[in-house]
């Protein structure tokens, strides 16, 4: 290690510090190819991100990204999970916004 890599700060408590051990390791990032493989042979970005070690939210970002350079990837079908909303809900919250308005209770 040469003279260069180390750094010297100015707590009595630290001493001299290798720069490599201060800053976060990077992950190795997947080639396009083998970005591809893994998602054309997924099912979700979650499949993607174990199969890449990568993370979900980086998978859909080099998703969106490798769009816009023109690489037609596949589109994953919606994971169901979130809340459904119903006709009878929405007409039930319509009847809340009317019942609302009608009191004054209406802010614009």
């Amino acid at each position: 290690m040469s003279e260069s890599e180390k750094v010297v700060l100015t707590s009595r408590d630290v001493g001299t510090v290798n720069v490599a051990d201060l800053v976060k390791p990077r992950r190795p990032r997947a080639s396009l190819s083998d970005f591809i493989k893994a998602y054309q042979t997924s099912k979700s970005y979650e499949e993607v991100a174990r199969k890449l070690g990568m993370t979900a939210i980086s998978v859909q970002a080099r998703t969106v990204r490798e769009r816009k350079r023109g690489v037609h990837l596949k589109r994953f079908e919606r994971q169901g999970g979130g809340c459904r909303i119903t006709q009878a809900d929405i007409d039930a919250a319509n009847a809340l916004i009317a019942e609302l308005a009608q009191n004054g209770n209406v802010l614009v």
